[in-house]
C-alpha cells in the first residue's frame, strides 16, 4: 500500500470572512488560531518570510478587517463614467462599496470589475451601490465601463488625490493598492478589504459583510 501523504491544513477563518494573519489573530479580532497539531520533533520549522509559498500566503492572507472605530470616510468628488461627476455625499443614506484598483483594461482589474458588475444587482438588494476608481483618465474609464457594460460609475483619480486620502498608495511604488471600502449610510468606513491577487475576494467579502448587516 502506498503511504498516505499528510498535508498541512489551510488557515482557519474568523468571523467576517477574515483570514488569520501571521500572529494567529484576525486583523480586527483576538480569536486565537486553532492548533494545526504537533510539529515534527526533528524537522526545523522554516520561517515563512524565507519561503516562496510563505510570500504567496501573505499576499493571499492580506489584512481583511472590519473597522472597530467609527472613522468618517474622506469626502471626494471625481469625474466618472459614463459622463458625470460623482461625490461621496451622493450616496448618503445607503451603503457604498468603493473599490480602488491599479488600472483599467489590465487582466486582474478587468476580472474584478466584471465580478462587481455581475454582483451589482445583489449588492443593490442588500442596500449598497458600487463605485470603482483608478488613476486612469476619464476617457479610459468611459471606454472601460462601456466595453464591459458596468451598471455603476468608474471614477477617474489621475493625480491619486483620493487614493492618498484613503491611504491606498504604496509607500515605495507610485501604484494604487487593490483595496475595497464599505462606507455605511452615515458616511463612516464600516469595512476595508485588501487582496492584491485574489480579486474575487473583494466581491465575496463585500457580499458577506452586507449580508451580516441584514441579519442584525
Amino acid at each position: 500500500m502506498h503511504a498516505r501523504t499528510l498535508t498541512q491544513p489551510r488557515p482557519y477563518r474568523c468571523s467576517h470572512s477574515q483570514w488569520l494573519n501571521d500572529s494567529g489573530t484576525c486583523a480586527s479580532s483576538t480569536t486565537p488560531r486553532r492548533s494545526a497539531g504537533p510539529q515534527h520533533p526533528t524537522k526545523p520549522r522554516i520561517h515563512r518570510r524565507f519561503s516562496v509559498f510563505g510570500a504567496l500566503e501573505r499576499l493571499r492572507c492580506a489584512p481583511v478587517s472590519a473597522v472597530n472605530r467609527r472613522k468618517p470616510a474622506p469626502a471626494f468628488e471625481a469625474d466618472a463614467s459614463p459622463s458625470g461627476r460623482i461625490r461621496l455625499a451622493d450616496y448618503r443614506g445607503k451603503y457604498l462599496v468603493l473599490y480602488f484598483y491599479p488600472g483599467s483594461f489590465t487582466l486582474v482589474c478587468t476580472k474584478q470589475t466584471v465580478g462587481f458588475r455581475d454582483a451589482a444587482s445583489e449588492l443593490r438588494e442588500l442596500g449598497a451601490e458600487v463605485v470603482g476608481i483608478s488613476p486612469d483618465a476619464l476617457d479610459t474609464q468611459c471606454k472601460f465601463a462601456e466595453h464591459y457594460q458596468t451598471s455603476f460609475p468608474i471614477a477617474s483619480d489621475p493625480e491619486g488625490t483620493i487614493a492618498r486620502d484613503y491611504g491606498v498608495m504604496f509607500s515605495v511604488l507610485p501604484r494604487v493598492k487593490r483595496v475595497t471600502f464599505i462606507i455605511d449610510p452615515e458616511g463612516y468606513i464600516a469595512a476595508r478589504f485588501h487582496h492584491e491577487l485574489l480579486w474575487y475576494k473583494h466581491i465575496d467579502d463585500a457580499l458577506e459583510f452586507l449580508r451580516q448587516q441584514q441579519r442584525k
